[in-house]
């Protein structure tokens, strides 16, 4: 007959060290993934949010650059790499275009993305939380990578025909871009691309006579009241694409002279508080 083996039970004591023990294994997890959970991340922007943000916006007319010379298209590289080496840590960058269904409605950005912090220093100055300097390095390298690739899929977007709009709504679009989320904080820089020749329903600069005053007088029309941007506090860089000596046939009524003289007015005259205007010339001769 075969006999059973008997087996001692667990005593009191040793069951509640057991107990114990698991709840402190459950107490060290619960505390861990808590910690993550609390623990300030970025968000799908590689931002950390602030109320102080920086925002920086890289806007560009797409209606003359596709039957340009790739000339322009490293110009725009070069503007937005100033844009991203001009931003300070956690400063939000967004890329905006239009076209003329757009018109005056408030326009998303194409691409918006945060440069992150690079080194520890970065990291605290923005009161972000403490990572490894390895890692810090290696996700600013991922979004400097990423932000180029971007940059480079949005002038490729400029250069489709079918951005090029018969009409341009510049005044109307500045504006709109001057009340977008992405522009609304107080420290904030526009980087500004275009021909400057509104062709919209509210005004055709340089085709029809009297559309393009002085600025002294353009900010008493209806026009300018109807479409004035909200700048205040604002940098702006102005790059003026010039395509040839006006006047010329299709635009009798503007020089390049009055142009150059009225953007700027213009966003001055908006609340920014620093303006600085450079020429692209597309075309043999052209001085800026």
């Amino acid at each position: 007959m075969a006999r059973r083996r008997r087996t001692r039970g667990l005593s009191t004591k040793e069951l509640a060290l057991m107990t114990l023990g698991s709840f402190a294994l459950f107490g060290a997890a619960w505390a861990g993934m808590n910690h993550i959970a609390t623990t300030e991340q970025m968000d799908e922007h590689a931002c950390y949010e602030r109320p102080d943000q920086a925002q920086s916006v890289l806007l560009a007319d797409p209606s003359f650059i596709y039957d340009h010379t790739k000339s322009i298209e490293g110009d725009i590289h070069s503007i937005g790499m100033k844009a991203w080496r001009d931003a300070g840590p956690n400063t939000q960058i967004s890329f905006v275009t239009f076209t003329l269904h757009v018109g005056r409605s408030l326009i998303p950005a194409v691409f918006t993305i945060c440069k992150p912090p690079r080194t520890a220093a970065e990291q605290t100055a923005i009161g972000a939380p403490f990572k490894e300097a390895h890692l810090l390095k290696a996700k600013y390298e991922e979004i400097e990578a990423l932000y180029e690739l971007e940059l480079k899929r949005f002038i490729g977007h400029l250069r489709d025909p079918k951005e090029a709009a018969q009409h341009t709504p510049i005044l109307e679009v500045t504006r709109s871009v001057s009340k977008a989320d992405y522009f609304s904080n107080e420290n904030r820089t526009l980087y500004w691309i275009s021909d400057g020749m509104n062709n919209s329903g509210e005004a055709r600069f340089c085709k029809e006579r009297g559309h393009l005053p002085p600025f002294s007088k353009f900010q008493n029309s209806s026009v300018y009241r109807d479409n004035r941007p909200r700048l205040e506090g604002a940098e702006v860089y102005l790059y003026l694409v010039e395509h040839g000596s006006l006047p010329q046939p299709g635009m009798e009524y503007c020089t390049n002279a009055e142009l150059r003289a009225f953007w700027p007015a213009f966003m001055y005259g908006s609340g920014a508080v620093d303006v600085e205007i450079d020429i692209l010339a597309t075309w043999p001769g052209a001085t800026g």
